[in-house]
């Protein structure tokens, strides 16, 4: 098939997929007890849910583009072998990263074993897991990460600029204090993305004389419930965020709006969202080391730093990851462990600044 396919071709939301893709697809995610239902998908995230819709919305895309779409036709007779060689061979010639391409290919295989059970599509899963293994990251990682105890001084820096440097508007000041406690806490805390923009009031509390971090069952990535401290030697800059620079960013807006409840916040008085959260602490990182540090990134670099300084901890790396094969009857156990390797994460930040940060002065 020859054929010129733009590389943005539509991804076909779920809303307007074919009919019978569409009563399949959902009649396997309702609630009764229906035993012929597939099993798989049951057990899915929300958010891996929506990921397999829109790679298999790819494939829809595509046949429509080409075509090939007979919506009237069943889902696995579209799936012929002739269509799916064609579809990867229009997919590897796209300049697209090859863990994306293999993505496509098992949310297309993932999809089809829900609502074509009858078909066999282990051939469609075992050429995305080969192209999965073999996979070379399109960007290395290495010369973008900073070693710990740098980002954590940068963090250190911005806060105390911007108690300091009286030119600054106040909103400028709070930004730049908010920006520096989310590196700080960042480099100790190695929680994702999505976790991080949900920091609000009810998962951030004071009790006693510690401020706890609790998130609820469902909302980590292994979707068992986790707790930890905020990090000891920045509860300090966190009280004054609060107290000081955040109450400046919502000035305004009123404290029993459900808003504002969020500990980030942005200098429109609204909660961060990841994307805004993400382009901040790229931003900041970019500016003091010439490279942009993701924040995925940040538990490249502690899980490298655990295994360069104390490799006879190596194993504590998937610990700070917050990585466990364990079951979740055990997940006291897992969070202990989790904890311990913290700690170790935590002493060799420590032990590598010992007195030797890059100093004090503020950033502009």
């Amino acid at each position: 098939m020859k054929m010129a396919i733009p590389p943005d071709h539509r991804r076909v939301p779920l809303a307007e997929w074919p009919l019978e893709d569409h009563r399949r697809w959902l009649n396997a995610f309702d609630d009764s007890d229906d035993l012929d239902a597939p099993a798989e998908g049951r057990l899915w995230r929300d958010d891996t849910r929506q990921m397999v819709e829109s790679g298999y919305g790819r494939w829809i895309g595509w046949l429509e583009f080409t075509g090939q779409l007979d919506p009237a036709s069943a889902p696995g007779e579209r799936a012929t072998s002739e269509r799916w060689h064609a579809y990867f061979a229009f997919l590897k010639a796209q300049s697209m990263a090859d863990y994306t391409r293999s993505h496509l290919l098992q949310s297309l295989a993932r999809v089809l074993r829900i609502v074509a059970p009858e078909g066999d599509w282990s051939r469609i899963s075992r050429t995305a897991s080969r192209i999965h293994a073999a996979a070379v990251p399109t960007r290395e990682k290495r010369p973008r990460m900073q070693p710990p105890e740098q980002i954590l001084q940068l963090g250190l820096d911005l806060m105390q600029a911007a108690e300091q440097d009286r030119f600054r508007s106040d909103c400028d000041r709070a930004t730049l204090y908010r920006d520096g406690l989310l590196l700080g806490f960042l480099i100790h805390r190695l929680i994702r993305l999505k976790n991080l923009a949900q920091m609000d009031f009810g998962r951030v509390r004071l009790e006693g004389d510690q401020w706890w971090v609790r998130f609820a069952e469902g909302e980590m990535k292994r979707g068992e419930e986790h707790e930890f401290l905020f990090p000891a030697r920045l509860v300090p800059n966190l009280e004054r965020y609060i107290e000081r620079h955040r109450h400046r960013l919502i000035q305004g807006r009123g404290e029993a709006d459900a808003i504002v409840q969020a500990l980030w916040v942005s200098r429109q008085g609204t909660r961060m969202t990841p994307s805004a959260l993400e382009t901040q602490i790229k931003t900041r990182t970019a500016d003091e080391f010439g490279a942009s540090i993701n924040p995925h990134l940040f538990r490249d670099i502690a899980a490298t730093t655990i295994a360069s300084d104390t490799p006879e901890n190596v194993c504590d790396a998937a610990g700070v990851l917050h990585h466990s094969n364990l079951k979740t009857g055990e997940k006291h156990y897992i969070q202990a462990d989790q904890r311990r390797a913290g700690r170790v994460y935590q002493d060799i930040i420590e032990q590598r600044r010992g007195g030797k940060g890059r100093g004090s002065k503020p950033r502009h």
